[in-house]
């Protein structure tokens, strides 16, 4: 999916890591079984300094399913709904 003119450029990034040889960080996000798949969210703060989040991933193991759900997780986490027709809708 590209984003259109009125779409801000997004940014999503998946790694690979053998958590056998990488037990810190494997320990440190809480990876105790495999396959694991965890994602990042980055985000920067009022005062400019950069949070990030971490969540398992639970969705489809496929390309595609990861693909659509990194597109549709990459946008803000808030949206705003205007009425309740919209609200409905989703």
């Amino acid at each position: 999916m590209t984003p259109g003119p009125s779409q801000p450029q997004r940014h999503a990034f998946v790694f690979q890591m053998d958590a056998t040889e990488h037990k810190e960080v494997a320990d440190k996000y809480g990876v105790s079984g495999f396959p694991t798949m965890v994602m990042f969210r980055a985000k920067t703060d009022s005062t400019g300094e950069l949070k990030v989040k971490h969540f398992a991933y639970e969705g489809p193991r496929d390309d595609r399913g990861i693909v659509q759900y990194m597109v549709t997780n990459s946008g803000d986490p808030a949206k705003v709904i205007h009425d309740y027709k919209e609200l409905k809708a989703k």
